[in-house]
């Protein structure tokens, strides 16, 4: 029979007993409550004893330990007895490892960061932990986590990964003279109709009118769409395409105010890429990956902002267009230790790529983020970010606009000049961020006070929120060694970063040298970091987000 709701009170008489003084590995307050409430639901039927014992056993396997000996007496009397033995000291050794749910490239990603999961090896459940936590924390990857075990010192683990389809948005609003104001907006999202694929959608929209501002008449809609698949016979391996049309535009004179110096060029074409993994070592994160990457584009001039063709014309061929094939080649390394809040570590990237049709040229480029944080606390972190690129573009017939600062990047954030007709270029920029993660009780403080209301800490639980401080230094220059136009800029920013990583931030940029300006504002959202470690797309030509 089943306890009675009257004699259930009687069961706090219940006696829990670790031999051995071991060290709890359930706490006893814990464990008391759990076999109280087994007990109130039970009844007193043959082998009910035996089915607690099994109960409890199982609660120290899901905890790593199949060692755990247990004795239940008198369980259905006023004084119910356990005994427990947990043997914590007795060697573990994992059996069996299974992950299933997920997409390959999920599944392959886990199984590579499972440093302390080799099946045959001893096993450590609090190391074991550390890396799941670490892998639902930075790649964001659920996971449901189930252990068996088919006698004493052995043990089994199955993970699930969740079956869910992410979507990560992205973009930014940005200004300057030539562009107006533009927009950028995205979404990257798994493709839940087709196992193991993702989907990438995002378009740019120059000359968005405000309060009936002039702007140049520069093409006004870019865009990418692309798709990969991780459905691959090697693991680790992607393979997709992008489809993009864009814009990078120039002045050729002095006054960037004058439109008939204006000269923009449209690219439309598309890549063809496959990434793959080259080295990793996972029990420090530390990764080396490779991306080969062709792109077809025809390239096409305007001038002015009637859109005229130049005279003379500004391709290698003579004609209106010239058509380039572009392979390449990446390599990406990673050891951040954070990929969501990054504390210390690098993320590296070199390219070498060249061109065949219309022109012929080389080009390498070295880009590079280092973190170092010189103090942390339980809220606070101090933050330095150094962001670094170098690059050179070799032979004797590229395109002037092909240079290392294609794309309509500027050398300096805010700049009012820039060069995409130098060869060689090379920039830096120290940031310092003071980063904030506040506690909900603190947020829910705050609100209170602020507005009078409370409970909404809960809203931004797990944010966190930074303050930075940034300086931009660069220099571009042609075969003279002697680097020339030098730039100078300085900033400040904030941002907001979401529980997924992803950031929303606004940047105010200042021009210095050569020719001081008032500010210039970027608002963005933008992808977490440890988005660009696995998706390969980013390092082709289609990738225009700037």
């Amino acid at each position: 029979m089943a306890w009675p709701a009257q004699a259930a009170p009687q069961l706090q008489k219940l006696r829990i007993e670790h031999l051995d003084g071991q060290t709890e590995l359930i706490p006893s307050v814990y464990l008391r409550q759990r076999v109280l409430e087994w007990l109130v639901t039970a009844e007193n039927l043959p082998g009910s004893e035996q089915a607690l014992e099994a109960y409890i056993r199982d609660m120290y396997l899901q905890r790593g330990n199949p060692n755990a000996e247990v004795r239940v007496s008198q369980a259905f009397s006023e004084q119910p007895a356990v005994t427990i033995s947990e043997k914590t000291e007795k060697e573990v050794v994992l059996e069996a490892l299974e992950i299933s749910g997920g997409t390959p490239l999920l599944r392959w990603i886990v199984s590579q960061n499972l440093a302390n999961a080799v099946p045959g090896q001893p096993f450590k459940y609090n190391a074991f932990l550390k890396d799941l936590t670490w892998l639902e924390h930075n790649l964001f990857v659920p996971i449901t986590l189930h252990f068996s075990s088919s006698g004493p010192g052995k043990i089994s683990a199955a993970l699930e990964i969740l079956t869910y389809s992410a979507v990560l948005p992205t973009g930014n609003l940005s200004s300057n003279s030539i562009t107006g104001l533009a927009l950028t907006a995205g979404v990257i999202t798994d493709n839940y109709l087709l196992e193991g694929s993702v989907f990438r959608a995002l378009v740019k929209r120059n000359n968005l009118p405000v309060l009936n501002q002039p702007a140049y008449l520069v093409q006004d809609w870019e865009y990418v769409v692309g798709a990969s698949t991780t459905q691959l016979p090697i693991p680790g391996m992607t393979l997709g395409f992008n489809q993009y049309n864009k814009v990078d535009y120039i002045y050729r004179g002095l006054k960037a105010s004058e439109p008939t110096q204006i000269t923009w060029i449209q690219s439309f074409g598309g890549d063809l890429y496959s990434g793959f993994p080259v080295w990793s070592d996972p029990s420090s994160h530390r990764y080396l990956r490779g991306v080969a990457n062709l792109s077809i584009i025809q390239d096409s001039f305007f001038n002015g902002p009637d859109n005229l063709p130049p005279s003379p014309a500004l391709s290698q061929s003579g004609q209106a267009s010239d058509l380039l094939f572009l392979p390449s080649i990446n390599l990406i390394y990673s050891d951040v230790d954070d990929f969501i809040i990054p504390r210390n570590g690098n993320f590296l990237r070199f390219q070498l790529s060249g061109s065949l049709g219309s022109t012929q040229y080389a080009q390498t480029t070295a880009t590079g983020f280092s973190f170092w944080t010189p103090f942390q606390g339980p809220q606070w972190q101090g933050t330095f970010l150094f962001r670094s690129a170098l690059g050179a573009t070799l032979g004797q017939k590229f395109p002037f606009y092909r240079g290392f600062l294609n794309t309509g990047n500027w050398l300096v954030r805010g700049a009012r000049e820039y060069s995409i007709t130098e060869r060689h270029s090379v920039r830096s920029s120290p940031e310092f961020h003071l980063i904030y993660k506040p506690s909900k009780l603190s947020m829910d403080a705050f609100f209170e006070s602020m507005i009078a209301t409370p409970g909404l800490g809960s809203f931004l639980e797990d944010w966190a929120f930074d303050l930075n401080a940034f300086v931009d230094a660069g220099a571009y220059w042609n075969d003279n060694p002697v680097p020339r136009n030098l730039q100078l800029g300085a900033g400040v920013g904030i941002n907001a970063i979401t529980p997924t990583g992803s950031i929303l931030g606004v940047d105010m940029a200042f021009p210095v040298y050569p020719q001081p300006a008032g500010p210039t504002f970027m608002v963005r959202i933008t992808a977490p970091l440890t988005f660009t470690l696995y998706s390969d797309w980013i390092n082709s030509n289609g990738f225009f987000l700037r």
